[in-house]
């Protein structure tokens, strides 16, 4: 009868308005743990970070003025090797250089889970072919002595190129110019994605 149609009506109703209530209050719940998940994971970054920036001032302490100069640029941490020589057209890794590059091993362990590049450079002097494979043979010697005194070292973690020089920092007119331009770079790429961060921030 109408009456019996008309509770019907009103228990589907009532029905559906609860169930449209509990999909609310689910949604809500999902809002608010994704805001909370979004938050810590913010919360995880700026410790991140902050792991980031003391580790950066251990290094930029460790090193010299005269040895080498140690800058950050975007997401990389640059040791660009001022104190660091080789021999005129040689590749072979010289005793003086020991202790910069036990210096730079401390570095690498500090950023023990970065991606590390050893980038050989050289002045306008000479062919370009040369001073490509030149720039190279340095940049390997070097990521070569690293790994040989860092036996338990991930070694797919450093890689070496050459660039030969095409990419000057001074001017190659210049006696200077040239001896600036003659460099090996360390350049350590520290992750930047949140997800990658732990709690505490440890692992870069």
């Amino acid at each position: 009868n109408i009456c019996e149609t008309a509770v019907a009506n009103q228990q589907m109703q009532i029905a559906v308005h609860t169930q449209q209530i509990k999909n609310m209050g689910s949604k809500q719940q999902e809002q608010s743990a994704d805001a909370l998940r979004k938050q810590q994971m913010l919360e995880n970054q700026i410790v991140y970070e902050q792991k980031v920036v003391q580790k950066f001032d251990e290094v930029f302490n460790m090193f010299e003025r005269n040895e080498a100069d140690v800058f950050r640029q975007e997401n990389d941490i640059i040791l660009r090797m001022t104190g660091f020589g080789f021999d005129v057209g040689s590749a072979e890794v010289k005793p003086d250089n020991y202790a910069l590059l036990t210096k730079v091993q401390k570095t690498i362990n500090i950023f023990s889970e970065s991606q590390i590049v050893i980038q050989g450079h050289t002045d306008s002097q000479g062919g370009d072919s040369m001073n490509m494979t030149l720039s190279q043979k340095r940049a390997d010697a070097v990521r070569e002595y690293l790994l040989a005194n860092m036996p338990d070292y991930d070694q797919s973690n450093i890689a070496s190129v050459g660039y030969g020089e095409s990419k000057p920092i001074e001017n190659n007119e210049t006696k200077y110019g040239r001896s600036q331009n003659r460099r090996i770079d360390v350049v350590i790429t520290v992750k930047r994605v949140l997800e990658t961060a732990s709690t505490d921030g440890s692992k870069m």
